[in-house]
């Protein structure tokens, strides 16, 4: 390859990264309304990553009571001012546009939006045939995706709760 060449080729892929760079690939949280972005009151509040037991500091960025970023806390002596991969991803599971804001059944081979109310009266009546079928020594709550660590305390109370030996 001679120097025209690669200069041409060198600018480019120097074009197409700058163009690339332009596009908006994350959506930002929108704050309250009647306020622009960027004029309202921002805060930092320090939290903890709740994916595991490690305990990660995490460093909330606040602005108008809506968590628009998050930074790793370089002073705390767990993370070192890092982020796993689920840590990077704390924000979204509360605030992200995909995740599921209401209880949904699997009705037909699609999911279809239900009530609160309709959800609790349906797992809560699902629970107690269990029960009945197989008697309070047996596992019930097998199907609940969450850690150890999350779902301990909860698993604890609903155990004491129904009679249930383990879950």
């Amino acid at each position: 390859m001679d120097r025209r060449a690669f200069l041409r080729r060198s600018g480019l892929g120097l074009g197409v990264g700058m163009a690339a760079s332009q596009l908006t690939l994350v959506k930002k949280a929108r704050a309250a309304q009647g306020v622009a972005v960027g004029d309202g009151k921002i805060e930092v509040k320090r939290t903890v990553c709740t994916h595991c037991s490690v305990g990660c500091a995490v460093d909330a960025v606040v602005e108008n009571g809506v968590w628009v970023r998050q930074e790793p806390v370089f002073d705390s002596p767990i993370n070192l001012g890092a982020h796993c991969a689920k840590g990077a991803a704390l924000r979204e599971h509360g605030h992200g546009e995909f995740r599921l804001r209401y209880p949904m059944k699997l009705i037909n081979g699609k999911y279809e939006r239900i009530g609160w109310d309709q959800a609790l009266t349906e797992i809560s009546a699902k629970m107690m045939e269990l029960r009945k079928a197989s008697g309070p020594g047996q596992r019930v709550l097998h199907w609940i995706k969450q850690t150890q660590q999350r779902a301990g305390l909860p698993a604890a109370q609903v155990r004491q709760l129904l009679g249930f030996q383990q879950l």
